[in-house]
């Protein structure tokens, strides 16, 4: 998934440095803008990625759902991303996906996987105790939003003159129904905040 910061942006802006060589007021960040949502469906928020969203009110969390409203580099909306949560922050058995305390030593994962899976190899390589702490949500976008805003149909849109996220044919996506004021500028990929990982994209 590519996203990209949508700040605030006065026509005299000027960026002030101090003497370490950064800046001391850093445009108001107004919205992300949705790049394209990767390869894949799946994705792994970050505990401090979702608290971020939050407040900067761009990402909401709730019934079970992680929502990114996006916004065009206009100040525009886009439309609503929504990823349903399949697993919270925690531990989790490698082989039945069990919900697992993690004690200090792992004893409670130990036993769990003595019990239920006894003398069989992990299915994690990573993970060769039988179970694992996940430190983000794990989470997945609807396939209907995927098809229009992957990597490969925004390419795709792009090459031949058309609005990414809409398919040919179809009316455009509904959008999270609110605009930013002012004049919203999208900054360099390199202002982007670190986007949530899943290893794959």
């Amino acid at each position: 998934m590519r996203l990209q910061t949508v700040v605030q942006k006065p026509d005299d802006y000027e960026k002030v440095y101090d003497e370490a060589g950064r800046v001391t007021n850093p445009l108001p960040i107004v919205g992300m803008q949705m790049l394209d949502t990767g390869t894949t469906p799946q994705q792994t928020f970050s505990r401090d990625y979702v608290n971020r969203g939050v407040q900067q009110g761009w990402l909401s969390m709730g019934r079970g759902k992680i929502t990114l409203s996006c916004t065009e580099a206009d100040g525009t909306p886009q439309e609503d991303f929504v990823y349903t949560i399949l697993r919270t922050p925690g531990g989790y058995c490698c082989f039945c996906n069990a919900s697992i305390e993690i004690d200090q030593y792992g004893e409670i994962g130990k036993r769990h996987v003595a019990e239920f899976h006894d003398g069989l190899a992990s299915p994690d390589p990573s993970n060769p105790l039988g179970f694992r702490l996940l430190g983000g949500y794990e989470c997945e976008l609807d396939a209907d939003t995927h098809a229009r805003w992957n990597a490969q149909a925004v390419a795709t849109a792009l090459r031949n003159g058309q609005k990414p996220g809409v398919q040919a044919g179809s009316a455009p996506a509904a959008t999270n129904g609110h605009r930013q004021a002012g004049g919203p500028a999208s900054e360099p990929p390199g202002q982007t905040p670190a986007p949530p990982t899943n290893g794959k994209d």
